[in-house]
């Protein structure tokens, strides 16, 4: 994108909403894909476009932005360490996760655990996970989004194990 090129938030927005494609996305604003996915991950950071805004989208989209995700048919409590607040996975996959019930801000590393009740097959693990937005709903409770940034062989072994064992995919 030429650096003297501006972009106004509503007019993507508008764009996204009537239905253009990532292709004529990048064509109209003069865009690589990978700074349309920059531009996405703003767009949602300001909380001027909701991520399920972009499912439609791409798959090279969805994956890039995390969005692909595991919706668990089971509820799976995880613990952030340092406060010891436990919340509850919403969608996950091996690199991103949503959670409900605990917050951050925006940047801020955590270490989250997950035990896994009822699940013998699948023991607890730690892993360290970067906060990419947070947000209430509507009963004030947190809605938040974290990229995995750090986790052992052993713990991704257990977070396969935990997908396979709580999604419908």
């Amino acid at each position: 994108m030429p650096s003297d090129h501006k972009i106004k938030a509503r007019d993507i927005i508008n764009d996204i909403r009537s239905g253009m494609t990532d292709t004529e996305l990048m064509e109209k604003y003069e865009m690589s894909p990978a700074a349309l996915q920059m531009a996405f991950e703003q767009l949602i950071n300001m909380k001027l476009l909701k991520d399920h805004e972009l499912y439609g989208r791409s798959v090279s989209t969805r994956e890039s932005l995390g969005l692909p995700r595991h919706y668990l048919v089971v509820k799976v409590p995880i613990r952030d360490v340092k406060s010891g607040v436990v919340g509850t996975i919403r969608d996950i996959t091996e690199k991103n996760m949503g959670i409900l019930g605990i917050g951050g801000t925006l940047g801020e590393i955590k270490t989250f655990e997950i035990v896994p009740e009822g699940f013998d097959q699948v023991h607890s693990f730690l892993f360290n996970a970067k906060c990419r937005w947070t947000k209430r709903d509507e009963h004030g409770d947190y809605l938040s989004g974290y990229e995995i940034t750090s986790i052992s062989e052993e713990g991704l072994e257990q977070l396969r194990k935990l997908i396979g064992l709580v999604t419908l995919d």
